[in-house]
């Protein structure tokens, strides 16, 4: 139908904008880990067609970023997952075995006070190395003890 309407009641039609496509970032290639199964998708959008599904506590190279988003890669194909969906991958900590009765000591050297006597054949986990010492946690406590005497 066709009539007149007073111009104060008008104004000009403005199209709606278009959605600015997300910012993909580069980041420093990193090892993540699922912690569920996660189905990989074609862009960073969960309406976005699958890629691959991914078993949980499964290992993924990480390479960039989009809001939330993380690009994956994972068995030969590429694709975005949530970022809350994975973890940063911490390698397997090292053990070690004592050879004798090992002093846990407060520092890297002999002269640093003894908290404690490891005994010989005792597993003892690397938390971190500085020279020939390494630092682990015994019975509660955390110290350094020579490598000299751990296989």
């Amino acid at each position: 139908k066709t009539g007149w309407v007073p111009a104060n009641q008008l104004s000009a039609y403005k199209a709606p904008a278009k959605p600015k496509p997300p910012v993909v970032q580069s980041v420093k290639k990193a090892t993540y880990t699922s912690k569920v199964k996660v189905v990989a998708r074609k862009s960073a959008s969960a309406k976005a067609a699958a890629v691959v599904s991914i078993p949980a506590k499964t290992n993924v190279t990480v390479d960039a970023r989009s809001g939330s988003w993380l690009r994956v890669k994972y068995a030969g194909k590429t694709g975005w997952v949530p970022a809350n969906q994975l973890s940063a991958y911490k390698a397997p900590a090292k053990s070690r075995t004592t050879t004798v009765r090992l002093n846990l000591r407060t520092g890297t050297n002999t002269s640093t006070r003894s908290l404690l006597v490891i005994p010989k054949g005792k597993k003892i986990t690397v938390k971190a190395t500085r020279g020939s010492w390494i630092q682990t946690s015994y019975s509660g406590k955390t110290g350094w003890v020579s490598s000299r005497y751990l296989r």
